[in-house]
């Protein structure tokens, strides 16, 4: 550890394969389903917001939104 910094773990080429592909499937299924994955990911951040009193709900919805474009659908009116 130099000044402080921690060293990024090292994996195996099979354990950074694997990762890749489940976050291939991952991207292709929120592609697929973008309605669905917008609507979890709006109510994450309801409950989010609901949990700390609205006390982050700039970041919050800032995520949200970051998140929503990634499918495709994030202009969505709230």
């Amino acid at each position: 550890m130099v000044s402080g910094r921690r060293e990024r773990p090292r994996f195996s080429r099979l354990e950074e394969d694997a990762v890749r592909d489940f976050m291939d499937k991952a991207k292709d299924f929120a592609n697929k389903h973008e309605k669905q994955v917008d609507q979890a990911v709006r109510k994450a951040g309801d409950m989010a917001n609901r949990r700390t009193g609205g006390k982050y709900k700039d970041q919050i919805d800032k995520g949200i939104d970051r998140a929503q474009s990634r499918t495709g659908e994030g202009d969505q009116v709230r």
